[in-house]
């Protein structure tokens, strides 16, 4: 078994973000609010992200200032331990606002043979 990188990891972040911004295309918030399947399958996603993020070392983190590393593990904390008190509009801000600019600064960062 091969151990994981960072780039291995940023993939994964990258990957997860995109599925997530699939999920919401097309589809609205109340959308998400009446499906529970398209719900869980944006959360899953978003937890993925942080999962990687948080295993993203300190020194690849510092690399990418612009990237709200806290903040995105806190949400996979938050989606994990948190789970009773989601609020959907912050999920769904997420997805709509934040990850694309995340989606950015990884593929600027990664070489193009690791995107």
């Amino acid at each position: 078994m091969s151990v994981k990188t960072d780039h291995d990891y940023l993939r994964d972040m990258l990957q997860y973000a995109e599925d997530a911004q699939a999920v919401v295309a097309g589809r609205s918030e109340d959308e998400m609010l009446s499906d529970l399947p398209f719900r869980y399958a944006l959360q899953y996603c978003l937890l993925v992200v942080g999962e990687a993020a948080s295993e993203v070392s300190d020194a690849t983190q510092e690399k990418l200032p612009n990237v709200p590393w806290r903040q995105i593990i806190g949400m996979r904390n938050w989606l994990v331990h948190g789970y009773s008190v989601i609020r959907t509009e912050t999920l769904w801000e997420t997805a709509t606002r934040d990850l694309p600019a995340l989606v950015e600064e990884i593929m600027n960062y990664l070489p193009p043979e690791h995107t």
